[in-house]
């Protein structure tokens, strides 16, 4: 059976949340079940769970397979996130609520 409902992001989402949502909604837009996805880029069902829950962040290569498993630019998974330089070595990493962009349009 197919979860319909998005993963649920905190009020200041983290990485590994944001890349979950955008992970689920390019998934659900190829029409594939998690165990589907799974089996085209060579994990479980239960790392895509985790992966889209926001419990874990993957790797590099991880990233390129979804991006190929569910046909579309490893950017669309990467969308809302942002590093920025910052006084310090480490930086700032940034990741954009989905709904901002909502409340900057109805501001306009």
């Amino acid at each position: 059976m197919m979860v319909r409902t998005p993963p649920q992001l905190s009020q200041s989402p983290t990485l590994a949340e944001r890349f979950g949502l955008n992970l689920w909604r390019s998934r659900r837009r190829a029409d594939l079940s998690q165990e589907e996805l799974g089996s085209r880029v060579g994990l479980t069902r239960d790392a895509i769970q985790k992966l889209e829950k926001g419990r874990r962040l993957p790797r590099l290569d991880t990233i390129v397979k979804l991006a190929a498993g569910t046909n579309v630019s490893a950017c669309v998974l990467l969308e809302g996130m942002q590093w920025l330089p910052g006084r310090y070595v480490d930086g700032d990493f940034s990741v954009e609520h989905p709904a901002a962009s909502l409340r900057r349009s109805i501001r306009r």
